[in-house]
């Protein structure tokens, strides 16, 4: 899990650049309400300006535990790139960003330090002046397996993954892992798959989340277990740094009810499984 810094307010802004995106300039003449004016500030040029419509969308939701309990203190990290949002949620489990920018975004929900449960991320998108509301369960994390030196294949229930800690990379501020986990989401839990084609059939959230992998992790998937009878399905994975899901290729028939194809795992984060057909 990663380290988060909140300012009092609860909401900060990280950026690496000039101007973000996520939040309206405050130099440029803007109107979310979809009007056009001109801008007092421009002098003479006013009746030469053609000025613009900002595009943005909202998001909240309500974050709770298995059990349907709100979550109070947990952490959300919301960013377009390397610039982030942060929140925390409220007593009644709520969060909120409004003026979200147009553009993928990186959506990180992290329970409590300390509370077992484990990180849903999903890569979003927006349309201009949406509104959207995505409440998230955070499940237990599922017992973790101990990470050896070497790259050698875990068994981690439904997935077995090939890692090792000599070819892991922490994300900034995160201590090295010592195991590894893949919890299975229920079909009702599941996050939103912006931008995926086809029926998705299964979701994981993995751990240790975001440690990145030189070599690449091959995956693969226990079918029979999953009670899926399908002959090729495709996997994806949820990359932090574009906000994307990551085509991961084919999974097909290995023998044994155990389905292969999918390899060179970047990194530790959403997974999921979908049927084509």
């Amino acid at each position: 899990m990663r380290i988060f810094v909140l300012a009092t307010a609860g909401l900060v802004l990280a950026s690496c650049g000039s101007d973000d995106g996520i939040t309206p300039d405050d130099t440029s003449d803007t109107d979310v309400s979809g009007n056009t004016n001109t801008d007092a500030n421009t002098g003479d040029d006013d009746d030469d300006i053609t000025n613009t419509v900002e595009k943005t969308a909202n998001l909240s939701g309500i974050v709770t535990d298995a059990s349907g309990s709100p979550l109070s203190d947990v952490n959300i990290r919301f960013c377009r790139g390397e610039q982030c949002r942060y929140v925390t949620t409220e007593a009644a489990g709520t969060y909120e960003f409004s003026e979200t920018a147009v553009a993928p975004q990186s959506f990180e929900v992290v329970g409590p330090m300390g509370s077992g449960l484990a990180t849903a991320f999903a890569p979003l998108n927006f349309a201009s002046q949406e509104v959207r509301v995505i409440d998230v369960k955070l499940p237990v994390e599922s017992a973790g397996v101990n990470l050896g030196a070497a790259m050698a294949e875990l068994d981690l229930g439904d997935l077995l993954i090939t890692m090792g800690t000599n070819d892991l990379t922490a994300p900034l501020f995160v201590d090295d892992a010592t195991e590894a986990s893949a919890t299975r989401i229920p079909e009702a839990d599941w996050l939103p798959t912006d931008g995926v084609a086809g029926t998705v059939v299964a979701m994981w959230f993995l751990m240790p989340f975001d440690h990145h992998s030189d070599a690449g992790m091959n995956v693969r998937f226990d079918l029979n277990d999953l009670g899926l009878t399908g002959d090729v399905y495709r996997a994806y994975l949820g990359d932090y740094a574009t906000s994307m899901w990551i085509d991961l290729g084919e999974v097909t028939d290995g023998g044994g009810g155990v389905y292969e194809g999918a390899s060179h795992l970047e990194l530790t984060s959403t997974i999921i499984l979908v049927d084509e057909s």
